[in-house]
């Protein structure tokens, strides 16, 4: 068997992203240069950085919205389609916040944050089309109360995002179909897909979505952001086109747990304009106060495996993946202190079935909607029917549009839903007060977002057989909040979510929870094809002539030969070498902050977390199976991981001292990776995965010394070399004694490492040169 094993100058790498579970993603190949995203005062923006940042003078309001405005015109229109319009009032209005600015400084509580807003909520500034070309450039000349409470807050409203037509699926007369910023060929989830997929994209800093059943958690999870259901009766839904009334709710839409919480403490309460929201007085709190890293600690969370759609297929391969991620998530919140428990609804399947009945609701609701909005305006059109007859819906939304015609509130079907709605709240909460939980976990969706269909605008079909395993009715269902949280990326590179369902009125207690998960695991990304552009607030444009480079010089003997220069990555990145596919030869991956870019024999990459802040990372084939993973240390405890995918760690052992330098190898020769402690000039070799005294001690070198592992001599078995400046001293034995092989190679002050680069079974050495340019 050939060995694979690498030792560097830096064998304790710095913290990967919190948890002790590791998710692997698959993202395209790229190890460009630094494009100046991690510095722009716009990309991944919250409502915290941007009140930092007019405090610090290093953005204006009038800047920031310029600059979103721009990502817009730039990229929206050949790629995600999110954005239906851009307010012509924007610019006006950042301009007189940065007045009042100079003058009394922050107005509100959402100062200067431009704000998405899906088309379905009127605003009085810009057309509202509900997705559908019925509608198209209709203005009702108000502002919806969610909005009003927005602007009131200090918010400018600048953009309506594209939706799915009257509050269904991912496209629309209108605008055609909402693509997702991570896999452009892929759906970017229902109706408010267009929040979604602009949020995630970084067209605005905060969004507001509509979640009927399930349009705001799905674009969440979908697009790897946070996305909140309210308790029904939380947020006035007054100046929205309603679907069905008793479900229908907005919600915030955000890329982080505690902009959300911010912006629901802004738009809750009682609306006299909405008479079901006067459930909410005394209600309503400061979300974002208190939001603390170790809320999970203590917390009980109830997880349910059960599929809620009958179109999960359990035995699809994305179905497997997204359960990897979902795992992992478990996993993670148990690192994080909290007591997961698997809990079964009864009737679960049987009693979500009273969601269809809700489209009783609709017809009424939509003319009593149509018949207010005559009073101030103009609509095109005065009843439901003619919606749902019109020939410029799409066909799939016009199908399921006719379907509820003449359906009403007093049908047998109705009425026997509104009491399966009953049944379904009391079990959940009879779940909930028997074990104690603090809310119910599951996975938004079992599947991974589907592939658009190519005629999806013509087809009424198109989506038939797309499985998309949706597990978001059980809040709307009954009408209990439930939050949308990133839990990751599958392998294929999607999105994955978690839904945190807690009892009515229970919002604070679930952005406490997601807030510390959030913390704990950062799966936030920003989608890679979106990044900063070159004059946006806070970005550096590149210095002139060639960027920053850095440059590998691999030898596959020990003559001080170089046989291979290899460009790649950046010269601030930080390097593992291993063989990551098991086919005998090492090879690089760079570490860019908290992601790790590791190659794969296709060109693409997989870039995965594992551990926590602090954790230092090691790399070697745990179990022997040809394949290099992962492990973490935390003082003298080790995580090792024997995949990469989600999970626990698969062995946890303490060995040595905090203080000890730590070298990784296969000390005896018997195909497995385990650990050796080094102290000054003397080695202390374990050949299990296990505590206790070492197997073998021998001092080589001298204590300042630079500690490097190898199978120097390809015989099966890994010892160690010492580096002194550009020399080093080869031992092909764990003993003292003289070095068998010595060696001069590169120049003072390279970065080293060591693999088998060319897969013959012994290891040499590479170097890392950095250069300016």
């Amino acid at each position: 068997m050939h060995h694979r094993r690498t030792a560097t100058r830096r064998i304790a790498l710095a913290a990967l992203v919190p948890s002790m579970a590791l998710t692997l993603v698959t993202a395209p190949a790229s190890a460009a240069a630094d494009d100046g995203t991690a510095d722009s005062l716009v990309v991944e923006a919250t409502i915290s950085s941007i009140h930092q940042a007019l405090a610090g003078g290093d953005v204006s309001c009038t800047d920031l919205v310029a600059a979103y405005v721009d990502r817009i015109e730039t990229y929206d229109a050949e790629t995600t389609n999110a954005v239906q319009v851009v307010s012509t009032q924007a610019m006006a209005a950042a301009a007189e916040l940065d007045a009042e600015y100079a003058r009394t400084g922050l107005t509100g509580p959402l100062h200067c944050v431009p704000v998405l807003v899906k088309d379905q909520v009127e605003t009085a500034d810009m057309p509202t089309t509900y997705g559908s070309a019925i509608f198209a450039g209709f203005e009702t000349g108000r502002d919806a109360t969610v909005v009003t409470r927005l602007r009131e807050a200090g918010a400018v409203i600048l953009a309506k995002t594209n939706m799915g037509e009257f509050a269904s699926g991912w496209a629309g007369s209108a605008f055609g179909v909402c693509r997702n910023p991570y896999d452009l060929s892929r759906a970017a989830s229902s109706s408010s897909c267009g929040t979604g997929a602009a949020v995630a994209a970084n067209y605005g800093a905060v969004g507001i979505a509509e979640d009927t059943g399930g349009s705001t958690r799905g674009p969440a999870a979908w697009n790897n952001a946070v996305g909140l259901r309210p308790t029904t009766p939380l947020i006035s839904r007054y100046g929205m086109m309603p679907a069905n009334p008793t479900y229908d709710t907005l919600g915030p839409l955000t890329r982080t747990v505690e902009d959300a919480a911010i912006v629901t403490s802004v738009i809750a309460g009682p609306d006299p304009n909405d008479p079901l929201t006067a459930e909410a007085e005394g209600h309503v709190d400061d979300y974002a106060a208190g939001l603390d890293a170790d809320d999970l600690e203590g917390k009980r969370v109830g997880v349910v495996r059960e599929p809620m759609s009958a179109d999960t297929d359990t035995t699809a391969p994305d179905y497997a993946r997204v359960q990897a991620v979902v795992d992992a998530a478990y996993a993670d919140m148990e690192a994080l202190g909290a007591e997961v428990i698997e809990v079964e609804i009864p009737r679960l399947r049987e009693l979500l079935a009273a969601y269809s009945a809700g489209g009783a609701e609709t017809e009424a609701a939509t003319n009593a909607y149509l018949a207010d909005l005559a009073d101030i305006s103009d609509p095109p059109v005065a009843t439901f029917e003619e919606i749902a007859t019109s020939p410029l819906v799409t066909p799939t939304r016009q199908a399921s549009l006719r379907s509820l015609l003449g359906r009403t509130t007093e049908d047998p079907e109705y009425l026997e839903g509104e009491q399966m709605r009953e049944e379904l709240r009391q079990a959940v909460l009879a779940v909930m007060d028997e074990h104690e939980l603090d809310a119910i976990a599951h996975a938004t969706f079992d599947h991974e977002a589907p592939v658009i269909p190519a005629d999806q605008l013509t087809n009424p079909d198109a989506t038939a057989g797309l499985r998309q395993g949706s597990n978001r009715n059980l809040a709307p269902v009954t009408g209990f909040p439930a939050l949308a949280v990133p839990a990751g990326f599958t392998t294929a590179g999607i999105p994955v979510g978690i839904d945190l369902l807690g009892r009515p009125w229970s919002e604070a207690v679930l952005f406490e929870m997601a807030y510390a998960y959030e913390q704990g695991t950062q799966h936030r990304t920003a989608p890679a094809d979106f990044p900063a552009l070159p004059d946006e607030p806070g970005t550096t444009p590149p210095p002139a002539g060639p960027r920053p480079t850095a440059t590998f010089h691999l030898s596959n003997d020990w003559r001080g030969t170089t046989h291979t220069t290899l460009p790649y990555g950046q010269r601030t990145d930080e390097v593992l070498i291993g063989d990551w596919d098991g086919d005998g030869s090492e090879s690089v991956a760079v570490r860019r902050g908290s992601t790790f870019h590791v190659p794969d024999p296709t060109g693409a990459e997989a870039v995965l977390s594992y551990g926590r802040p602090g954790d230092a990372v090691l790399v070697g084939d745990w179990d022997g199976d040809g394949t290099d993973t992962f492990a973490v240390r935390r003082g003298a405890t080790y995580y090792v991981k024997n995949s990469l995918r989600g999970g626990n760690a698969d062995v946890v052992l303490t060995y040595g001292r905090p203080s000890d330098t730590v070298l990784v190898g296969d000390w005896d020769g018997n195909g497995t990776d385990t650990l050796a402690v080094r102290r000054g000039a003397d080695f202390h070799v374990k050949n299990s995965l296990s505590g206790g005294a070492a197997s073998v001690s021998f001092t080589f070198g001298r204590p300042g010394d630079i500690a490097l592992t190898g199978d120097w001599d390809g015989n099966g078995t890994d010892t160690v070399a010492v580096q002194r400046d550009r020399t080093f001293h080869v031992s092909n034995s764990l003993r003292a004694g003289a070095a068998a092989t010595v060696v001069t190679f590169g120049r003072t002050g390279d970065e080293v490492h060591v693999g088998d680069w060319d897969g013959d079974g012994s290891q040499t050495l590479g170097i890392r040169r950095t250069t300016a340019g």
